[in-house]
C-alpha cells in the first residue's frame, strides 16, 4: 500500500490494485491522474486513442471512467517499480 500522504504517482508507472488488476499511470487534469490498461497503452499512437479505465481525483478517491466510485483510494494503489513506455 502507499502512504496516505505520498499522493504522488510516477507518470508511466504500473500500479497494482488489490484485485489484481494493473494500470499505467497518464496525467489528468490538475492533481489527477489518469490510469490505462497496460496492454492498450503500449499499442496506442497517443494518449488521446486510450480508453481511460480509472481515474484518480485530487482528493485520491478512484473512480472507473464513466465516473462511478470504485470504494478504492489512491493509497491501495500497490507501486510495481515498472514503467511501460509507448512502442510507437
Amino acid at each position: 500500500m502507499r502512504d496516505a500522504e505520498d499522493n504522488r504517482l510516477r507518470l508511466y508507472g504500473v500500479y497494482v490494485l488489490p484485485n489484481g488488476t494493473e494500470h499505467v499511470v497518464g496525467v489528468g487534469r490538475g492533481r489527477c491522474y489518469f490510469l490505462y490498461n497496460p496492454s492498450a497503452w503500449k499499442k496506442a499512437a497517443s494518449t488521446l486513442s486510450v480508453s481511460v479505465e480509472l481515474e484518480v481525483d485530487r482528493d485520491g478517491h478512484i473512480f472507473t471512467g464513466a465516473g462511478q466510485v470504485t470504494g478504492w483510494r489512491i493509497e491501495d494503489l500497490i507501486d510495481t517499480r515498472r514503467t511501460i513506455k509507448k512502442e510507437n
